[in-house]
């Protein structure tokens, strides 16, 4: 650990036991601290990950969504619904065409 190698590192400063108990606390509240913000992190990681989850599946939704709204209308492109019947002469039906242009029987 970094620490460790820095109060290695520097020994020579500590003279007395009340400077390596003094060393010890300072370890310890670094180390403690350290595992905290680990924790923190992790929750936080936690919580942006379900935050992503939730707008993968709110984006999947609207796509899907989309999907159906287009095939809809490419559906309702072809529809007849709003033309209106126009019913076909029974007596031009029962004539017999003359198979000639321009004429008509």
């Amino acid at each position: 650990e970094l620490l460790d190698e820095l109060i290695k590192d520097h020994k020579q400063f500590v003279l007395t036991d009340d400077d390596s108990s003094r060393i010890e606390k300072v370890k310890s509240n670094v180390t403690a601290v350290h595992k905290i913000r680990e924790k923190e992190a992790d929750s936080s990681n936690q919580g942006l990950n379900r935050e992503n989850v939730q707008e993968n599946e709110q984006e999947e939704e609207k796509e899907k969504k989309k999907k159906v709204e287009q095939e809809e209308q490419k559906i309702s492109q072809f529809t007849r619904d709003d033309e209106q019947h126009n019913a076909w002469d029974v007596g031009v039906l029962l004539n017999t065409p003359s198979l000639k242009l321009g004429e008509e029987s």
